[in-house]
């Protein structure tokens, strides 16, 4: 099934398309180079010119929307509570729609639109020009949420239309925003509620002004942790300048737009709206669980949007790490026929240019990957490591923190507080994960704590990376692993010097079942396998006879130790199980020789030992 079939499965591709073309193609349109260059910001703000940061357009909504539905997969059961497939059909069609919803107010690229875009994204929901939108939404039964509502307003459970429930559900598109709903607020249903009233109630610009004004008082208050009087002073003038903004705008918006468009449905807005959230009914407390659930899938999934090679702004130019600065580079094109790279010290987008993957795992931990660890000096590394460490945080703070949820009420099987970042080796230089721990640390102590280094995956095949993320945590004793090794031995593999702890680390036990194939030949070396069992045959290129595979006997050594591509297919003859050894790990744990010494030696023992067995 291809990427947009899923979402369409949810939400007609009619509508999928009224939404992108009303609200997001506008944002694709507005950071292209050609509209760039000629509004005079650019040429006052280029550095932080918002049209170059990551995409926020049509792509990013859609990859989004793919996002949540993978998210949902891995950690329901897991980080959130299991529930039943109708249940968990419901989320996924919900956490579409608001995938969809999530940023149309990025279309303003002024600070002012790029800090009120949560609370623009819920107005917008009651705004006259998305009543077609709702109504077909709702009568195509989209994701089967009306269905749902409808039957529970039968039951007479509900205490308002079902109709206004659902626009209250796509109205909380807001919570996406970990800086507008710190997470704490998803566990306390009676303070979301107050907070949604609020920001669907209050004028985008006050909610501005009002934010300028607790932002100017943090800055104060810094300043007078420091004892810093001339800066007590310019931030005090500052804060007296939002205040009075802030007064102007509650003058200039008494008659507000939200209220106008409140009372198309509300007698008392306050008295009336979001009563569901704090329903004593077991159904709709069902359903409250369901969509606080989704929003914190959401959160998690705009924080896993494009990495790696499909990372790009909203004008579609890549985006891309420079492998000697570490700055990040964007392609920008005017037309067809000019190309211009530009070059940005910004950490932000730096270190987002190197991140090429960030994922849960099926064990429900984050796991993230970068291009390269090395640039022109160590000094730059460092630097590099840095930019990577911000972002991470950011993504912990989304991919993690999203999950954290109070003792009461039901829980998944995995506490967040127990959840791992694994940062994945990089292949040019084994020492940055390190380095980027070490930065993580400085930034952030406790998500330091969280961090493993894991394996570098970079140039897997996408059938062998799919089966190593599948098989989970190998959990072996000590002893178990020593009877392993000496297993291996036996087929003449030095493993007298392996590490039972540090050379299991990252080593996985996958299952291959008969016909499947475990490598193919010109497939990049990675991992080097040990079958438990009989099963396996190796199909050579150059058309040298096929020969069965002994078990115990490691396979794919030489091209994991040459760095050459596979020079032959395995595949299952009958049902096995392998160890997968990382080729990191084997590099470092297992590769070892025997000496001549060593090998004649062995030799002579084993002589010596049939020798002595033999009868006389």
């Amino acid at each position: 099934m291809n990427s947009l079939n899923q979402i369409d499965r949810y939400l007609s591709p009619q509508i999928r398309s009224k939404i992108e073309q009303r609200y997001l193609a506008e944002i694709n349109r507005r950071a292209t180079l050609d509209q760039v260059i000629g509004d005079p910001n650019f040429y006052q703000n280029t550095e932080s010119f918002p049209q170059f940061y990551s995409d926020h357009g049509v792509v990013h909504h859609r990859d989004v929307a793919l996002q949540i539905l993978e998210v949902l997969e891995l950690t329901h059961g897991l980080l959130i509570p299991k529930r039943n497939a109708e249940r968990l059909e419901f989320m996924k069609g919900y956490g579409v729609i608001l995938a969809l919803l999530h940023d149309p107010g990025m279309a303003d690229f002024s600070n002012y639109g790029r800090s009120i875009h949560p609370e623009a994204a819920s107005q917008l929901i009651f705004s006259p020009g998305f009543d077609d939108l709702f109504e077909t939404i709702w009568d195509e039964n989209c994701a089967y949420l009306a269905d749902r509502l409808l039957e529970l307003d039968k039951q007479g459970f509900l205490g308002q239309k079902p109709q206004q429930i659902l626009r209250e559900m796509l109205a909380m598109v807001n919570c996406h925003s970990k800086s507008k709903l710190p997470v704490a607020i998803l566990d306390d249903l009676t303070l979301l509620r107050v907070v949604m009233q609020t920001q669907l109630s209050t004028p985008l610009p006050e909610i501005y002004a009002t934010q300028q004004v607790q932002k100017a008082k943090r800055a104060l208050a810094v300043a007078q942790e420091w004892q810093d009087l001339e800066e007590i002073e310019s931030c005090a003038i500052q804060l007296n300048r939002a205040n009075k903004e802030l007064q102007r705008v509650k003058t200039e918006n008494r008659e507000s737009t939200p209220s106008s468009n409140l009372k198309r449905y509300y007698v008392d807005f306050v008295e009336e709206s979001y009563l569901w959230l704090l329903s004593p009914i077991p159904a709709v407390q069902e359903l409250v669980l369901d969509v606080v659930d989704t929003l914190r899938t959401l959160r998690c999934a705009d924080s896993f949007r494009q990495r790696g090679t499909t990372l790009k702004t909203s004008g579609g130019y890549e985006i891309f790490v420079n492998h000697r600065s570490a700055n990040a580079v964007i392609a920008l094109r005017l037309g067809e026929d000019e190309l211009y790279l530009l070059e940005l010290e910004d950490s932000i987008r730096a270190g987002e240019s190197n991140i090429y993957s960030s994922q849960i795992t099926q064990d429900g931990d984050l796991r993230i990957s970068f291009h390269r660890g090395s640039f022109q000096d160590q000094n730059t590394n460092r630097q590099a490591a840095y930019y990577a460490a911000i972002v991470i945080n950011d993504i912990q703070g989304d991919g993690i923190d999203s999950f954290v949820r109070s003792s009461q009420g039901p829980q998944g099987s995995k506490n967040a507080a127990d959840m791992k970042i694994l940062l994945e080796g990089v292949d040019d230089n084994l020492d940055f994960t390190r380095l980027v721990h070490e930065q993580l640390g400085k930034i952030n102590p406790q998500a330091a704590e969280r961090v493993r280094s894991v394996p570098s995956l970079q140039k897997a095949s996408e059938l062998e990376l799919r089966r190593y993320l599948q098989a989970g945590e190998l959990i072996w004793e000590r002893a178990k692993r020593q009877e392993i090794l000496e297993r291996i031995g036996r087929t003449g593999h030095q493993t007298q010097k392996i590490d039972p702890e540090a050379g299991f680390e990252g080593v996985a036990l996958i299952y291959l079942k008969a016909g499947e194939n475990l490598v193919e030949a010109g497939a990049p070396s990675n991992f080097v396998y040990v079958p438990l069992s009989e099963g396996l045959r190796i199909i050579p290129l150059g058309g040298y006879a096929a020969f069965p595979v002994n078990p115990w006997m490691p396979l794919g050594i030489t091209g994991v130790i040459r760095g050459a591509d596979r020079n032959a297919t395995i595949t299952a003859e009958a049902e096995v199980w392998l160890l997968m050894i990382p080729k990191s790990v084997y590099l470092s744990h297992w590769d070892y020789a025997y000496s001549l010494n060593e090998l004649t030696d062995l030799f002579r023992q084993r002589t010596t030992s049939s020798s002595a067995s033999a009868p006389t």
